[in-house]
């Protein structure tokens, strides 16, 4: 397709990782479902403009326009045009990644995850649910259908 002379694929690159992402004019992840989206977060993290699809972990981390520029997932047109707003205006690249940047210090840092679950630990925590009486002030019983694994056998 001619990519050479545009596209690199470095391969593995080992404690070289951040220096080359933070060299990257768009670090793109075109994933159909990311559950967490690390490689975005260690992207951020080194100061790559950002170009990632809306979906799963991914959607959270990345505010469009702000701190990098999302797409629809299996959208390749999207992508493109996703890709090419980094190319083409790298101001607005880097100004997204110092913000990105940022964001990945403050919200990703080991202390502060620690310190919230910590937090979410210690409480407090919501009351339960008041119990659901019939007319006659039994306790309501949830139906389970047949064939669900909470029916008995």
């Amino acid at each position: 397709m001619g990519l050479d002379r545009a596209v690199s694929f470095a391969g593995f690159v080992g404690n070289d990782l951040p220096p080359t992402m933070a060299a990257t004019d768009a670090f793109v992840v075109p994933s159909i479902y990311e559950p967490f989206g690390m490689v975005a977060l260690e992207a951020a993290s080194a100061g790559a403009p950002l170009a990632v699809a809306a979906t799963g972990g991914l959607a959270e981390i990345v505010e469009p326009g702000v701190t990098g520029v999302t797409f629809p997932a299996r959208d390749p047109d999207r992508l493109a045009a996703a890709v090419s707003r980094q190319l083409s205006d790298r101001i607005s690249a880097r100004r997204m990644a110092v913000r990105a940047q940022a964001m990945i210090a403050e919200r990703y840092t080991w202390a502060g995850i620690a310190a919230r679950t910590a937090a979410a630990y210690a409480g407090p925590f919501p009351a339960p649910p008041a119990a659901r009486l019939s007319a006659d002030g039994a306790p309501v019983r949830p139906v389970v259908p047949p064939g669900n694994l909470l029916t008995p056998a």
